[in-house]
């Protein structure tokens, strides 16, 4: 039996068979710190800190594969300020791009596939941490956006299904007004409608 550490503090985990998982050491104990709003922050294997740990392939691992576990713990408001700042990167990022790829159309060069193709993945991965957060219960008494994210939505895929049939179209110079005069403003709007400001504020959203 492995010793298993939550905060510095070893824990008595009753592993019976010695068939239990990662996964269900953290579910059992993210489910006692629910009421004090506390989830697992990181996770250290025999020493290393693991980077990508709630993937299926680490979870599902035993714990009696290993001599040492070492979970640290943090607030859920830390889950959250770390999540609105991945939005605001993914957006950032796609900002970037839109500029990147507008400047090389404007200049003739075609070879856009692969801006396009990391904007697509950066507006998915903005849609799909928005819905993470709404889905999560501890949500419910907490003023996490300014407005629903998810009211822009419609207009969002509107302008990626434009985009997509543009570039099937090949018609890179209505490709770049669109990206410049549709897309990027719309983002602008959204992120001025969803973020509170940062500015004189501990964290991106306050309890309601």
């Amino acid at each position: 039996m492995p010793k298993i550490y939550l905060d510095d503090m070893e824990l008595n985990f009753d592993d019976r068979g010695n068939n239990s998982t990662i996964g269900e050491l953290v579910r059992a104990i993210e489910g006692e710190m629910a009421p004090q709003r506390r989830f697992i922050h990181q996770m250290w294997i025999e020493g290393r800190k693991m980077e990508m740990w709630r993937e299926e392939k680490v979870l599902q691992q035993p714990i009696s594969a290993y001599e040492e576990l070492r979970l640290v713990s943090a607030d859920y408001e830390v889950l959250f300020a770390e999540a609105i700042c991945i939005i605001k990167e993914y957006m950032a990022a796609v900002k970037e791009n839109i500029d990147s790829i507008s400047k090389k159309i404007r200049v003739g060069y075609v070879g856009t596939d692969q801006y396009l193709s990391a904007i697509f993945t950066h507006i998915n991965e903005i849609v799909r941490t928005i819905s993470a957060l709404k889905r999560n219960k501890v949500l419910h008494h907490t003023e996490l956006f300014k407005e629903d994210p998810e009211q822009f939505y419609p207009e969002l895929l509107r302008i990626m299904e434009e985009l997509k049939e543009i570039f099937e179209q090949k018609d890179i110079v209505l490709l770049a007004d669109t990206f410049e005069y549709e897309l990027l403003p719309f983002l602008d709007k959204m992120g001025s409608a969803i973020f509170h400001p940062a500015e004189g504020e501990g964290l991106p959203f306050r309890p309601s």
